[in-house]
């Protein structure tokens, strides 16, 4: 996520001025090119700069807040700490933790958002899958990382064969135990993330630095809610999750249908009342396909993420509702 640059365009709601801007580029005024999640950070050495703590105090002072809403079910912040202890504790007990790299391959999910945290109280570094490639391909990916265990959603996927241990997660958490992680006192947090493309891992500090920036962008508020498109690419997902969960807001899951729709995605953003919502390439040719109507009172900025390879978050460009000329 590094050497984006950001832009402020008036946008008025999610008009046809909006469509526009996406199929004109962004236009208005620019930010100095930010740092965001490099492979260090400030505070890449300072177990204080762990990335689960903020959520953590979160639960802890406000439990009863609505952290997560899917298609089908829905968790409080303090059910959501709760269940990542659980199974940050599962994971620890197949041999997760410091230096220790656990696969991901869950598709934009209530079990994703707590595999997430989970892995982070374990003190493992996730490696996030592309769904999208041939199981070949993510089995080689597997071997290069040296990943240990893998966590998928996917059923096909527990035939895989890593050095490791292959855990099903479901949606539901009744399998999952009660119970803490261990702690790990350490001068030096263990890495966060790992990329299949990137020569390095990613610190927590690093990873903190790119949260903190996003809240310069656009400040997230206790309560906002905050669309995570189902098309989001393995690099945003610890940007989608941690962002909103850092900063008291609520994450917003919509269904692959309502994802494909902009009909069904109008009715699901003002129905939930989401502020904030990230747009991918495959989102933005929906809108200027099928935009919604007019009219979302809640809607306070869109976040414009464009991929490069050489670049994995690409540049971030933020549209702030506006009076449209």
């Amino acid at each position: 996520m590094a050497g984006a640059t950001l832009y402020r365009i008036p946008v008025d709601g999610m008009s046809h001025a909006f469509v526009d801007t996406i199929r004109n580029g962004p236009a208005g005024d620019e930010y100095p090119p930010e740092d965001i999640g490099g492979e260090t950070g400030a505070a890449g050495d300072d177990p204080g700069s762990a990335l689960q703590r903020r959520f953590e105090m979160l639960a802890q002072t406000n439990p009863g807040a609505l952290a997560v809403r899917g298609p089908w079910s829905q968790l409080t912040y303090g059910e959501l700490d709760a269940q990542a202890d659980g199974l940050a504790m599962m994971l620890q007990q197949h041999g997760a933790g410091p230096g220790r790299v656990c696969a991901l391959n869950l598709a934009p999910s209530i079990a994703l958002v707590r595999v997430v945290l989970a892995v982070l109280k374990s003190g493992a570094a996730s490696l996030l899958l592309d769904p999208g490639q041939s199981p070949e391909r993510r089995h080689a990916t597997l071997r290069e990382r040296g990943a240990t265990l893998l966590l998928t959603g996917q059923p096909r996927d527990l035939e895989l064969g890593v050095r490791g241990s292959v855990l099903f997660c479901p949606e539901d958490d009744a399998a999952l135990p009660y119970g803490w992680p261990l702690e790990h006192p350490t001068r030096r947090l263990s890495p966060a993330y790992v990329e299949a493309g990137a020569p390095r891992p990613r610190s927590h500090g690093a990873v903190l630095d790119g949260l903190l920036a996003a809240q310069r962008l656009c400040a997230l508020r206790q309560g906002d809610a905050v669309l995570m498109h189902v098309a989001a690419p393995p690099y945003a997902v610890p940007w989608d999750v941690l962002w909103p969960l850092s900063c008291g807001a609520r994450l917003v899951i919509p269904t692959q249908r309502e994802s494909s729709d902009g009909y069904g995605l109008g009715q699901l953003l003002r129905r939930e009342r989401v502020a904030v919502m990230p747009v991918t390439p495959s989102l933005c040719a929906l809108l200027e396909r099928d935009p919604p109507h007019p009219g979302l009172d809640s809607m306070r900025a869109l976040l414009l993420r464009r991929a490069a390879p050489a670049d994995p978050a690409g540049p971030l460009h933020r549209t702030r509702k506006g009076n449209a000329q």
